[in-house]
């Protein structure tokens, strides 16, 4: 890829950042290593609210039973994601997944590039546990790595809010600024500087994958809902198996960028036959071979 290329790419994302109003976020970004998209900039105006309805119709198919939204006894001490690969349980996530303001921020941290390593949800309900330690400990997305990490962003994930996130209702947490130290925190290292996520339903969270996060205990009735997409550079192997599992039609509904973040423009993986040079997309990119 030549340098005029290059600077073209990086004078596309910056449009991108500037048509949805995300500059001050992609700043954010840099600095702190998070940032919080309102709902009114995140997604057209109901869309969040019939994710949600997905969400609940996943969880019944593979519970048995609808979440208790009121009361949120049916996921009583959830901790950890619990509904993996979300993708294909319905089309209304790959639209989520297409949302041209996560794209563009994400498109900051991991390139054009970057693939979707995987699409989880997680719906907690209230802890019966200690309040005052958190639900999930401290830690960043950059897993199985040794340090020092890159400065730059392996990993990136963008989480969609559907509920409203406050620390009583057992929201994520941050330590700003702690991307720049490119390691994972070393036991409660981080905790006294942790600050809890505020924000209502639809909003959308972007961070980078080097930023420490944890999640604090609900101790509130309902439940705190929320899907997260996490985003891997291309020469990182996905954690679910989405370039194997992506159908025609998939690929056929959705514009081309939704083809690379499958994977389909990774060659990696070939046997005897060798590389498929054909598989890249030279936007998306750079090779030797254009």
């Amino acid at each position: 890829m030549t340098p005029d290329a290059i600077t073209e790419d990086l004078r596309a994302v910056q449009a991108a950042l500037a048509e949805h109003d995300l500059l001050a976020n992609a700043l954010e970004l840099d600095t702190v290593g998070y940032t919080v998209v309102p709902p009114e900039k995140a997604a057209p105006a109901g869309f969040v609210d019939e994710v949600r309805e997905r969400l609940l119709d996943v969880a019944e198919r593979r519970e048995g039973a609808r979440p208790d939204v009121t009361g949120g006894s049916t996921h009583e001490n959830h901790k950890l994601p619990n509904y993996y690969y979300l993708l294909f349980e319905d089309p209304i996530f790959e639209q989520l997944l297409m949302q041209p303001s996560a794209l563009a921020l994400v498109t900051q941290l991991c390139g054009w590039s970057c693939v979707l390593s995987t699409s989880t949800a997680l719906i907690k309900g209230p802890s019966t546990k200690d309040p005052e330690r958190l639900d999930i400990a401290l830690h960043c997305d950059t897993e199985m790595h040794p340090p020092p990490f890159p400065l730059y962003a392996q990993y990136a994930n963008a989480t969609w809010l559907l509920s409203d996130y406050s620390r009583e209702g057992g929201s994520l947490g941050f330590v700003p600024g702690s991307h720049l130290l490119c390691r994972q925190p070393n036991g409660g290292e981080g905790l006294d500087r942790l600050v809890p996520l505020e924000a209502p339903a639809g909003s959308l969270v972007v961070w980078h994958g080097n930023t420490w996060h944890g999640a604090y205990r609900r101790q509130t009735p309902g439940l705190r809902m929320a899907i997260a997409f996490l985003f891997a550079r291309r020469y990182l192997l996905p954690r679910e198996p989405y370039r194997e599992d992506t159908t025609p039609e998939m690929l056929d509904r959705n514009p081309p960028r939704f083809a690379t973040l499958m994977g389909q423009h990774v060659m990696a993986g070939w046997r005897a036959e060798g590389p498929d040079y054909s598989r890249l997309d030279t936007r998306a990119v750079p090779t030797v071979f254009t």
